[in-house]
Parts: structure tokens; C-alpha cells; sequence
């Protein structure tokens, strides 16, 4: 008696080592990927954390609101801080939530009508985060907010 042959065993083991395969090279390209941190220093940056949530509480507190309005045919970033004549210092970081490398830091100088701008030129196109730490007579604030370029 003749055995009839039969390719459904082949086509299943086939099946099995090409999805064998494909999860390898899968998982060779993930791992090849670089890991960004949002903080580079996140267990300080985790300990310090009361203080962030004290710097937002007082920040909700000022009798004007600090804002951030991006000027797209400017290609200018203004920042308000709240009134008075007092000493500020603290910087002004853009997160860009694509890659850590084109992320960047300014001081805060604020001119005689308690704003700064910052300029927006050599920023790509698309979503930043605008976090804003400073301080005022002793007392920590912190803002965030987003704009699209």
C-alpha cells in the first residue's frame, strides 16, 4: 500500500520556524533601540518630589497666572512669569517627547515687563512641553505647559 503524501506537517513546521525567526530579528531590533530617560537623574528627581508638588501648589496660588504663548510666525516662545519687582531665577527647559538629544535649557531672564522670549528657530516641527522651575523670594514655582511649532 502507497502512503499519500501529505504537506500540511511541512506547512505547519514551516509556520513555527518563521515565527520563530520573525520574533528573533524582532527582538534583536528592539533591543538595539535606544532607552530615553525623561530624567536623567530620576532617583533625585523622585526623592525631591514634595518640593515639585509644593512649587505647582504655590504656583496655583500667585494672583497672575504665568503663561507661555508660542508666535508661529515670530517663531518666538513668550513666557510671563508672575508680577512684581522681585529677584527671579530658574530655568526654562523644552522637552521635546521624541528624542532627549534635541531637548533644551534656558535661563530665566525676565525683562522689565516680567517676560522672556525665546526664540523657536532652530527647533523641529512639532509637539514640545515648556517646564518652567523658578524662584521668587524664597518660595519655589513650577508651570508646564505644551505648544505645537
Amino acid at each position: 500500500m502507497q502512503t499519500k503524501f501529505e504537506i500540511w506537517p511541512y506547512f505547519v513546521t514551516f509556520l513555527i520556524i518563521s515565527f520563530i525567526g520573525l520574533m528573533g530579528v524582532l527582538f534583536s531590533i528592539a533591543i538595539k533601540q535606544p532607552v530615553n530617560m525623561i530624567q536623567h537623574d530620576y532617583y533625585e528627581a523622585s526623592l525631591n518630589f514634595d518640593k515639585h508638588i509644593e512649587a505647582k501648589s504655590a504656583t496655583e496660588k500667585l494672583t497672575i497666572q504665568p503663561y507661555i504663548k508660542f508666535y508661529a510666525e515670530r517663531n518666538e516662545l513668550e513666557l510671563l512669569l508672575s508680577n512684581g519687582n522681585h529677584e527671579t531665577e530658574g530655568i526654562v527647559y523644552l522637552y521635546s517627547p521624541i528624542s532627549v538629544e534635541e531637548d533644551l535649557t534656558f535661563k530665566v531672564k525676565l525683562d522689565e515687563n516680567r517676560k522672556q522670549l525665546i526664540s523657536t528657530e532652530s527647533i523641529r516641527e512639532g509637539l514640545w512641553y515648556v517646564k518652567v522651575d523658578w524662584s521668587q523670594e524664597d518660595n519655589s514655582y513650577y508651570y508646564e505647559s505644551h505648544f505645537i511649532k
